[in-house]
Order: structure tokens, then C-alpha cells, then sequence
């Protein structure tokens, strides 16, 4: 397990038991303060996004930060990813392209809206994980993913009795 995935584990396992807790009170108290804690990062980072976009070089820098995992799931939360979902997807379906091919599978972006990707996957079926991953990874902030695994069935030539292959 990453460091990244330990931190969001962490997280997750805080906000649990935030929600179990009995006091509504508490738990409407906790929900403002993440709410507000998360409101002045995405301030501060939206900020230091665009002073780094302004600079010299700052569009690679910021496309670089893009690429790291932490920087990426971080800004991605707040909506402040440098590279659009929809590009992200496309390219983790790019990155796939050989390792489908080589297992006679294709996966298709088909549509795009508001922030949900359908993926069409012409191959086995068993490679659907892969292909979720594969996006999970580059995308995380997508808001939903749908795929429709198609599986090829092989063309078999018939022969009919009697006749000649000709």
C-alpha cells in the first residue's frame, strides 16, 4: 500500500468514525470544520495554480505537479487538476492500448458528460479490472465510470458437407 492510499485510509477511517458518532451535534460541527479547512485549501492552491500558470514554464510545472500522485488526488478533490478529467481518461486508455492489443481487446472512450465516462471494452471481460484501474489511477476525480465489456466471440469458418472449399 502506497503512502497515498495509507492517507486516504486514514481519512476514510476518521470520517467513519465521525458519522458513528452519537451526538449529532459533533458531527455537524466536524462536517463544517472539514468543510472549511477544505474551502481554504482549494483557495490557497487555486491561487498558487495560477501564479505558477502565469510564470515562465509554468504550464509544464503545473502539468508535472499533475503527475504526481499526492499533488494530483489533492488537487483533483478540489476541482484544480491541470489536465481536464476527459484528457486523463483518454490517456490512461492510450497507456492501456498495447496490453489490451496484445490480449486481443480494445477499449473505447464512447461518451463524455459532466465529469462521467462511458468506456467500451470490445474483448474479454476479465480485463474490465484492468481498465478500471487504469483510469482510477489517472483519474480519480471522475465522477462516475461505466463500461460495457463486449466480448468478441472468434469467426469460424463452416464447412459444408459436399462442397469444396473453393
Amino acid at each position: 500500500m502506497s503512502d497515498l492510499d495509507d492517507r486516504l485510509a486514514r481519512i476514510e477511517g476518521l470520517v467513519a468514525a465521525i458519522e458513528a458518532s452519537a451526538d449529532g451535534a459533533t458531527r455537524a460541527a466536524a462536517r463544517e470544520l472539514t468543510a472549511a479547512v477544505l474551502g481554504l485549501h482549494a483557495a490557497a492552491l487555486e491561487r498558487l495554480l495560477a501564479r505558477i500558470a502565469a510564470s515562465p514554464g509554468g504550464v509544464a510545472l503545473a502539468e508535472a505537479c499533475g503527475r504526481d500522485p499526492l499533488v494530483a488526488a489533492v488537487l483533483g478533490l478540489h476541482g484544480l487538476h491541470p489536465v481536464p478529467v476527459e484528457a486523463r481518461v483518454k490517456a490512461a486508455l492510450e497507456g492501456l492500448r498495447p496490453r489490451l492489443q496484445a490480449r486481443g481487446a480494445v477499449a473505447t472512450l464512447r461518451s463524455f458528460e459532466a465529469g462521467s465516462a462511458r468506456v467500451r471494452l470490445d474483448g474479454p471481460a476479465a480485463l474490465k479490472p484492468l481498465v478500471e484501474e487504469a483510469i482510477a489511477e489517472a483519474a480519480p476525480d471522475l465522477a462516475a465510470l461505466e463500461i460495457e465489456a463486449v466480448e468478441r466471440t472468434p469467426l469460424v469458418q463452416l464447412r459444408v458437407p459436399g462442397r469444396g472449399a473453393g
